[in-house]
């Protein structure tokens, strides 16, 4: 009796080890793939976009012509269709997560800047820009081949944190899940089928499918705080690691514990290794590898601070980004038996915050957002960097935009700006630039075709200068302001006081004068002002901090006698404003006491009547309006989204295409729109909602101009920040897609 319990026990103890290796080897087919998403279902509306942003999202707006923008011609040096061109620069701001597909040999990079960018490492090619978010994107998890899913973290580090699904291929968002609590992990199965991640709450773990995002129920005993877990390539074992350093391995269709293991306690940073026999973690103090079978340690390194770890395809090497301590930055070990040994080939990289095994070497994101590449001979080169110079101020008139840089200033011209091209011809593109005699953040103001004002942002003394465009020489503009520019506009053709200038300096000294003469029109102080726009030949409107001014945010300025009435507004601080003679509607941006940012129209003889156009729920306060007097069309940047589009005549608001881009800065003229993106990247679009160009500046003082079909121009060394690209694999002779 006592043999028989005995080969009984050891039959059972065989079971559970079997159970445990078939988990750690990866090996085992997938029971079940993916199902596919039904024929008709399309993604959600995106995340970043605001309330209004799927209604009529590719109507053209009513009053224009509503026809088909007519494509620009191809060139006919052979460009082939299907090409794409992309600004093939790295993130602005911090790189937040590094993710290597071993399957399909691309790295991908998520960032503060909220995209996700997917590379080809071999020839350093990027080949997709997505714009998943405005918030940062601050986690990323890869679906195995063949689907091409990717999970993102958006977050803004506070209260708001979303998991989103895209489909990288198609740039397309799959769904979108509100999550209460930071992820600890982030993880896809084995087989591509769930997505699952932990949060720091009783019964953290969380699973759901993978392509549709429902929750899939998971019936355990019950368990605490999950900081990483693990579902195998045939997608029947669970693996979990709880704080305390429970190891349990379950069995997903039952829920039931399959296997029990005690192993290192409070381990953070967890990687697993490719064939799921190990899991590399760090105590604070050493990095830690543990052996998945058994829970023990199968060695130790005495790295500190550990912010980042992986460990290499063939589980050999471990790396290690460090972050303050007696070594800080990027370290190679060597895995020797059950020791492990510290390589010397890893460059001197002390600001590495990620590193990530991939294809023949390594990568790292070093502070600051740059990317480096590490070869197995321990050579260090750059793989990508945010090159884009910081544009501060923008004007388009007719085919020309004007672009201001803190060193110069630019003027593109282009046909195809001026109202389309002959088919049998390419768009000729041209630009200038000069040094900015400002040397500082500056803006741009078109007076006439031939004639720009540039006017320097902040700082005293207060300057401006006109541009002779055809002499591409200044002259003085006769402008004289006691303190430094906080706004300062040219009223555009339409306006009572079109050609005027309106300008606030700091400290709340409202101003209207003649740019070129210098003569005073109209000059007042008026504490807390933000901005103003003209309402008639004797009337101002001024928006402001409520919190300084009894009678509210929004007022009306007598010129004449210098009185000031309140406009009925539920903001506390309004901070943009346009006005549309043709309705005598004013339009305004401001946020209310509860921190909802809001597209105000106020109508009615004294603006008494105000209605909601758009609205996000938080403090959007990089918003800005513009009116095309034209066209009579309202843009609006709110909402980090699409560009929003308001029709006086139908009282509609509707949406451009997505560009992949957060549109901020917004100028409309002569049936142009002309907008500055959160990466300093430049659109410009027709009244129809049909985008023309691209136009890229680049430290270096390169500069691209690009065209949706993929064409490009460029300085004689900007094509080097561009990646020209046809289904995915580099344009061997892209000379073919310039426009000359």
């Amino acid at each position: 009796m006592i043999g028989t319990r005995r080969i009984a026990c050891l039959l059972l103890l065989f079971a559970l080890q079997s159970a445990a290796l078939l988990f750690s080897s990866g090996m085992a087919e997938s029971e079940k793939a993916s199902p596919p998403p039904p024929a008709n279902a399309g993604p959600p509306p995106s995340a970043s976009a605001g309330p209004a942003a799927s209604e009529g999202a590719e109507r053209a707006p009513e009053g224009a012509t509503g026809r088909s923008p007519e494509p620009a011609p191809r060139a006919s040096s052979g460009c082939p269709a299907g090409v794409r061109t992309l600004v093939a620069t790295g993130h602005r701001g911090e790189v937040l997560a590094l993710e290597y597909d071993e399957a399909r040999g691309l790295l991908f990079s998520a960032g503060e800047d909220g995209t996700v960018r997917v590379w080809d490492p071999v020839h350093r090619t990027l080949i997709r820009r997505l714009q998943v978010t405005h918030l940062a994107a601050s986690m990323l998890a890869i679906s195995p081949a063949p689907s091409t899913h990717i999970a993102v973290l958006e977050t803004d580090s506070a209260r708001t944190r979303a998991l989103s699904v895209w489909d990288w291929e198609k740039e397309k968002q799959v769904f979108r899940i509100e999550v209460q609590e930071a992820p600890l992990f982030l993880r896809y199965s084995g087989g591509g089928t769930f997505l699952l991640w932990g949060e720091s709450r009783w019964e953290s773990l969380r699973i759901v499918n993978a392509v549709t995002g429902e929750a899939v129920p998971f019936a355990s005993e019950g368990f605490g705080i999950v900081s990483f877990a693990e579902i195998g390539a045939g997608e029947k074992t669970l693996l979990t690691y709880q704080p305390a350093g429970r190891l349990a391995y379950w069995d997903l269709a039952s829920g039931s514990l399959v296997r029990e293991l005690v192993s290192v306690p409070y381990l953070s940073g967890l990687r697993i290794s490719r064939d799921k026999r190990f899991l590399l973690g760090s105590t604070g103090r050493e990095a830690v590898l543990v052996d998945l079978l058994t829970g023990a340690v199968r060695t130790r390194a005495p790295v500190s601070g550990v912010l980042s770890a992986d460990i290499s395809a063939s589980g050999s090497e471990l790396a290690f980004a460090a972050g303050p301590g007696p070594e800080p930055g990027l370290s190679l070990w060597t895995l020797a038996g059950e020791s492990v040994v510290r390589g010397n080939g890893a460059p001197s990289l002390p600001a590495a915050v990620i590193t990530r095994f991939g294809g023949q070497g390594l990568f790292a994101a070093i502070r600051g957002g740059e990317i480096m590449s590490i070869t197995k001979a321990g050579e260090g080169t750059l793989f990508a960097r945010d090159e884009l110079a910081e544009v501060t101020g923008i004007d388009v008139l007719g085919g020309r935009v004007a672009l201001a840089t803190v060193s110069r200033i630019w003027v593109f011209s282009s046909s195809l700006l001026a109202g389309g091209t002959s088919a049998a011809r390419a768009p000729l593109i041209e630009a200038f630039s000069v040094p900015n005699p400002h040397a500082a953040a500056s803006g741009v103001s078109f007076l006439s075709s031939d004639r720009l004002l540039a006017w320097k942002k902040g700082g005293e003394p207060a300057a401006s200068l006109v541009l002779d465009i055809a002499a591409r020489s200044f002259m003085s503009s006769a402008i004289n302001a006691r303190g430094s520019f906080l706004e300062y506009t040219v009223q555009p053709p339409g306006n009572p006081l079109a050609g005027l200038l309106l300008s606030i300096e700091q400290g709340g000294a409202v101003r209207l004068s003649d740019p070129l003469t210098g003569q005073v029109r109209y000059e007042s102080l008026l504490p807390g002002m933000h901005t103003v726009v003209a309402l008639g030949r004797s009337e101002l409107a001024g928006g402001r901090n409520a919190a300084i001014a009894t009678e509210g945010s929004l007022l009306r300025i007598n010129m004449d006698t210098g009185e000031t009435v309140g406009i009925p507004t539920r903001a506390v601080f309004t901070y943009e404003l346009a006005y549309a003679p043709a309705s005598g509607a004013l339009y305004s941006i401001g946020v209310d006491a509860a921190g909802a940012t809001s597209l105000f129209r106020h109508s009615g003889r004294s603006f008494e009547t105000e209605t909601v156009i758009d609205r996000v729920d938080w403090e959007d306060l990089f918003a800005t309006l513009t009116l095309d007097s034209s066209t009579g069309l309202l843009f609006s940047s709110l909402g980090s989204a699409r560009i929003g589009v308001w029709d006086a005549g139908s009282l509609a608001l509707m949406r451009f295409p997505d560009t992949g881009r957060i549109p901020r800065s917004l100028r409309a003229r002569d049936g142009l729109l002309c907008a500055l993106a959160r990466d300093s990247t430049v659109g410009v679009w027709d009244e129809r909602g049909a985008h023309l160009a691209e136009i890229a500046l680049f430290t270096d003082g390169q500069w691209a101009f690009l065209l949706p079909d993929g064409r490009f121009a460029a300085s004689p060394a900007g094509q080097t920040h561009l990646s020209v690209t046809v289904n995915g694999s580099p344009l061997p002779d892209i000379d073919a897609c310039r426009v000359r």
